[in-house]
């Protein structure tokens, strides 16, 4: 049938503050990815229904494994023994859980009792082992950058705290580590190019795929060799390679997991271009008299079935 609601206006509107006020005030009908700090009094208030969900997304740390600072192998397993994900989901209201695959943790193929190799260990140990590789690299006379986005994203609601974060987790293993944060639109450039050494970046899926995670973050053209203009690791292994391309075959459940569960440990064990941080959840937010709004795991909106009180 004929939808009730014939039009939507998409407005921006740059301040969070002005945001919530105009929902509160039924100056707007909806709120999309609603600030964390705003979601205790949404879902407090009379006049607004908030959604919060599970993301298909997570926010890791990349770590190029073609620039000269991070080519080393063993430099970069340092790193992943180094970070702590506790400290960092703390800095996200309540929203975010520990992640420790590149798949996104709500699909089957995220294996919740995989961890990369050493960091089920005690702390005091891994970093002692991380210490013990950076000196072994060289890498404590190193001077490195982590980058981030200076805007919030949906999986990184405070980048400059998160980043900040991690500078003091790997200061403790001896690297001399410096945040910079720059405009989405030049970070996510200089991303493309594989111009930094580490960088503070995430991902938030297309299709509710696996493939659709591997294949951008990790994975490149099979002809050339050349990582995707998404991969921030600048990861591309042959292997790999070859394993998500079968695995796109793979029609059974069972073996689609069992999958790319193994490219994951692959990854991990073998190549160490990233370290996955987060999971987080999503928020919308609606005024009341907006009623029937389907939003799915993806975060789209459907309003062919809603309603708007007297309109």
């Amino acid at each position: 049938g004929e939808p009730s609601i014939k039009a939507l206006m998409f407005r921006q509107v740059q301040d969070p503050a002005s945001r919530d006020e105009q929902l509160r005030s039924g100056r707007v009908d909806m709120v999309d990815d609603v600030p964390r700090p705003a979601w205790d009094e949404f879902a407090k208030s009379d006049d607004v229904n908030l959604h919060t969900w599970w993301a298909l997304n997570l926010c890791y740390l990349a770590l190029n494994v073609q620039h000269e600072k991070t080519s080393d192998i063993q430099v970069r397993k340092a790193i992943q023994m180094a970070v702590q994900r506790d400290p960092v989901v703390e800095l996200y209201y309540g929203t975010a859980r520990p992640t420790y695959s590149l798949v996104g943790q709500t699909l089957a193929e995220y294996d919740p009792n995989y961890l990369a190799p050493g960091v089920a260990q005690p702390r005091e140990e891994r970093l002692q082992q991380a210490r013990d590789l950076v000196a072994q690299a060289g890498a404590d006379k190193v001077k490195y950058t982590l980058y981030y986005p200076v805007d919030d994203r949906p999986y990184l609601p405070q980048p400059a705290k998160v980043a900040d974060k991690l500078r003091q987790q790997l200061t403790a293993i001896g690297l001399d580590v410096t945040p910079l944060g720059l405009p989405n639109a030049e970070y996510f450039n200089s991303i493309q190019k594989g111009e930094f050494e580490l960088a503070l970046v995430g991902w938030m899926s297309d299709n509710a795929d696996a493939d659709n995670f591997y294949v951008p973050l990790a994975d490149g053209d099979g002809e050339t060799g050349e990582p995707a203009s998404t991969n921030a690791g600048r990861i591309f292994d042959r292997k790999v390679h070859d394993m998500l391309m079968a695995a796109q075959q793979l029609t059974d459940e069972a073996e689609r997991i069992e999958a790319y569960r193994a490219v994951e440990r692959r990854l991990q064990e073998q190549i160490v271009g990233y370290v996955p941080l987060v999971n987080t959840q999503q928020g919308v937010a609606f005024h009341k008299r907006l009623q029937g709004v389907e939003v799915d795991p993806l975060g789209h909106y459907r309003f062919h079935n809603a309603t708007l009180a007297g309109e």
